[in-house]
């Protein structure tokens, strides 16, 4: 398939491209790993990342929206990620 373009008008714009779910959950959880702030733009505000943003929130991530972009505060340490007990207390929050 191929598109013939015909005429002598320059096409010009932006197009501002919306967050993907399949690229955000994946970077919502590799982002506990940084032990900094993360920034993130253009993250889609639909349920399946409201529900990470909770569970990153329950294992003791400070998470905030504003002006289109979330930022991430990881102030636990990566050994207390694999506690037996938070990984419990996690599913108890969701359910």
């Amino acid at each position: 398939m191929y598109y013939i373009i015909e005429g002598g008008k320059r096409l010009e714009g932006t197009v501002n491209a919306s967050g993907s779910k399949n690229a955000s959950l994946p970077i919502l959880a590799a982002s506990i790993l940084n032990s900094k702030t993360s920034t993130l733009y253009n993250i889609p505000n639909i349920s399946d990342t409201e529900t990470t943003q909770k569970i990153l929130t329950i294992l003791g991530c400070k998470v905030s929206k504003k002006n289109g972009k979330m930022l991430e505060r990881n102030d636990i340490q990566n050994d207390e990620l694999w506690d037996t007990s938070r990984i419990k207390y996690v599913e108890d929050k969701l359910y």
